[in-house]
């Protein structure tokens, strides 16, 4: 395989690879601006288009923000089930996820942000200024905004109140 090539067009990383391999070079972080920016190779004679501008023209950004639900840019994206939570508090201390599954990682993530703002601290750094806090919504809130149906707010109320009975009878049981 000991010929150079000089190859036109879209060039990949493993085809500039390739041909330093065949001139017993490596590709190096001084090779980087190359294959971002395009150019001439000086050691193969590759030229590479700029692989920046082919990936985050206008064409390419539009339509990767429409497949996100990003164009026309509104927020409405916020409104998807799979990109937007709040831990849905009923009280002080209590989540609940019959409405939203998935603000249970939101405090997972919440407890692991405080950990790792504790053990900064523990150095000397001041954790307090990256520590944060879910967002949350009570409720009661939810209730009003979202108008959930009044069968959704019997149940919800079936549910605390089967909560209150298994408390005092734990009460009793106990003390």
């Amino acid at each position: 395989m000991g010929h150079s090539r000089h190859i036109t067009g879209a060039i990949s990383v493993n085809d500039l690879s390739q041909a330093q391999f065949e001139k017993k070079k490596t590709i190096t972080i001084n090779d980087l601006p190359l294959i971002v920016f395009g150019g001439d190779d000086p050691v193969t004679g590759i030229k590479l288009k700029n692989a920046f501008e082919l990936s985050f023209n206008k064409t390419q950004c539009l339509s990767a923000w429409r497949k996100c639900g990003n164009v026309p840019l509104t927020m409405s994206v916020l409104e998807q089930p799979g990109v937007r939570h709040e831990v849905i508090v009923s009280n002080e201390f209590e989540a609940d996820t019959r409405l939203d599954p998935e603000g249970h990682k939101l405090l997972l993530l919440e407890e692991a942000n405080h950990m790792s703002c504790d053990f900064l601290s523990t150095f000397g750094c001041d954790g307090s200024q990256l520590r944060t806090m879910a967002p949350r919504c009570w409720i009661r809130d939810l209730l009003v905004v979202q108008k959930i149906s009044l069968l959704e707010i019997v149940s919800t109320a079936t549910v605390l109140l089967a909560m209150v009975v298994e408390s005092s009878r734990v009460f009793h049981v106990v003390g």
